[in-house]
């Protein structure tokens, strides 16, 4: 139960900071949205990076590349790296710069005034809320799910999602944008100093980076570990995993490879990451966010990517597990 106990503590701390945002807070709606437009460079870059970091780049990617191997970094990472940046510094600049000049304080604003029509106000809030439903949704499950795990089952699942959607209500309700911006830098703080220290811990713990690849690449390439009873389905599709594919992208079709290039595109038009871009205090934060920004993402993404490959790659090594009987072997040669 102590990891449990560690999410619990963590959860109190954050609901505190948004307390205590709020305790700092002046009356008005433009400190209440944007802060006062008064973030710093390394409060503006925290909490722009992890508004993007959600359930899906912590657990997600651990997950996929369980499946499909390493590749998953160049599938969403790098690509991020590139694209998001380049967009909040070509499209996020002028709309902080429009956005002081004219108190724009929403995305909205800023559309409507643009296009001089009052009505696309209502088209674009239904069209983030279909797009923002599911992305909060992700998170709540992202959150349920940890939970879970961490208390060994003691909090259910639905429970665990309802507690993570009641402290992020706290802290956004009581302390706004300032808030939410507090906490973001705090969490994006604690994972890029945890990842980073797991990824060293257990790369060293497989004595060093170097070995820990080559002995997930012995292990995959050793005929796969399946119960006596396999089918020939299962053998299969543990043959699939024996090939080493796990540390190229040979899981990974071409097509779907390139079409994941247009997803970090649409990052800019998120409220959450529009509505950031109007807090920072000098546009000179913007040019060390984009600076900084694809190098936050690689000490995110590589470690969780890496030992999600690197769990698949021990799992086949469990002594628990034999090589599957030559009756399944003889049924895929049919």
């Amino acid at each position: 139960m102590l990891p449990a106990l560690v999410v619990f503590a963590y959860l109190a701390v954050v609901v505190y900071v948004g307390i205590f945002a709020f305790r700092r807070a002046t009356l008005g709606k433009e400190d209440f949205f944007v802060a006062n437009r008064s973030l710093g460079t390394f409060v503006f870059l925290m909490s722009l990076f992890g508004s993007n970091m959600t359930s899906f780049a912590i657990l997600g990617s651990s997950g996929l590349a369980f499946r499909q191997g390493i590749g998953v970094f160049g599938l969403m990472a790098s690509i991020s790296g590139l694209i998001i940046p380049t967009s909040i510094f070509l499209i996020g600049t002028r709309l902080w710069a429009l956005g002081k000049r004219h108190g724009y304080i929403t995305q909205v604003q800023f559309l409507r005034d643009r296009f001089e029509m009052n009505h696309i106000g209502t088209l674009v809030f239904a069209l983030q809320a279909v797009m923002l439903i599911p992305y909060i949704i992700i998170g709540v499950m992202g959150g349920g799910e940890t939970l879970a795990g961490v208390s060994d089952g003691a909090v259910p699942y639905e429970v665990g999602g309802a507690i993570v959607a009641l402290v992020v209500m706290s802290y956004v309700f009581f302390g706004g944008m300032r808030g939410t911006a507090w906490v973001n830098t705090l969490q994006t703080s604690m994972f890029l100093i945890f990842g980073t220290i797991a990824f060293i811990v257990i790369a060293r713990g497989m004595g060093g980076l170097d070995k820990a690849v080559n002995q997930m690449a012995s292990l995959l390439d050793q005929p796969p570990n399946l119960p006596t009873d396999a089918t020939p389905v299962q053998f299969e599709a543990a043959q699939r995993t024996s090939d080493g594919a796990l540390l190229t992208r040979h899981r990974i079709g071409f097509w779907y490879y390139v079409s994941y290039m247009f997803i970090p595109l649409s990052s800019i038009m998120f409220p959450h990451i529009a509505i950031f871009c109007l807090t920072a205090k000098k546009l000179a934060s913007f040019k060390r966010t984009v600076i900084l920004y694809p190098l936050c993402i690689m000490a995110i993404w590589a470690p969780a990517v890496f030992l999600g490959a690197l769990r698949e790659a021990s799992r086949r090594s469990s002594p628990t597990w034999r090589s599957p009987p030559r009756k399944a072997c003889a049924g895929l040669n049919r």
